[in-house]
């Protein structure tokens, strides 16, 4: 008798285990469902990531179709031209830009040009630039800036006009090759009278392109123009 109640008491013990045990597993799993389906869980911010990637891609594309980083615009390959004028001009005719810009309208050519020309006690106010080619041509170099100061000459001869078309002839410059004045400039190139000034000589490509004999300034004469930076 007192075996059979204590037998009762421990199925009794077991039971109430087991069904607390399966309580618990249950309520356990409940919670994971619960928390792999929470919008606020892991899955939801791998979404998240996803649309952030997507956005930036397609920032990305909307700025640089190729794929590509936007490449940066290079210096411009515009090829500066020299020539000598077709016009001829009196000794009191040259010390303006103008006599430049009349040309360049004849030859369509764009820019800006200033001639080259003795300004008193100085060389011709050309910024420091080039090289210049020949009007006409595109691989014809005649000089860099520091060629104008050599004693030597230049690279070639500035043997074209403004329309690329062949000139030998007398120019006015009052230079020496070597870019410093040599004091015959037409009194300052105001005087178209008795007054003398140097030439140089268009079909030279040695010191006398720029120094070959003097000139009246009574007699017409060209003009050398380089292409100045705007």
């Amino acid at each position: 008798m007192g075996r059979s109640r204590g037998a009762r008491l421990l199925r009794g013990v077991i039971g109430s285990f087991a069904v607390a045990a399966l309580a618990w597993a249950t309520a356990c799993g409940t919670l994971l469902a619960i928390d792999d389906s929470d919008p606020s869980g892991g899955g939801s911010s791998g979404g998240t990531d996803a649309k952030d990637g997507a956005d930036e891609s397609g920032d990305d594309a909307a700025t640089t179709p190729d794929g590509d980083p936007p490449k940066e615009t290079g210096p411009s390959d515009h090829k500066h031209r020299v020539f000598v004028t077709s016009t001829t001009f009196l000794g009191s005719e040259v010390p303006r830009d103008s006599v430049c810009t009349a040309s360049v309208i004849v030859g369509g050519l764009p820019g800006k040009f200033r001639p080259w020309l003795s300004q008193g006690a100085s060389g011709p106010p050309l910024v420091d630039y080039g090289p210049w080619y020949l009007v006409g041509t595109d691989d014809m170099v005649v000089a860099k800036r520091e060629d104008l100061d050599n004693p030597a000459g230049l690279k070639r001869a500035i043997n074209r006009t403004e329309s690329g078309t062949v000139l030998d002839t007398q120019v006015w410059t009052g230079m020496r090759a070597d870019g410093t004045p040599d004091g015959y400039d037409c009194d300052g190139w105001s005087s178209a009278g008795g007054a003398q000034g140097y030439t140089g000589r268009s079909g030279f490509s040695d010191d006398r392109w720029t120094h070959v004999i003097v000139s009246f300034c009574n007699t017409p004469r060209a003009i050398y123009c380089f292409e100045q930076p705007p």
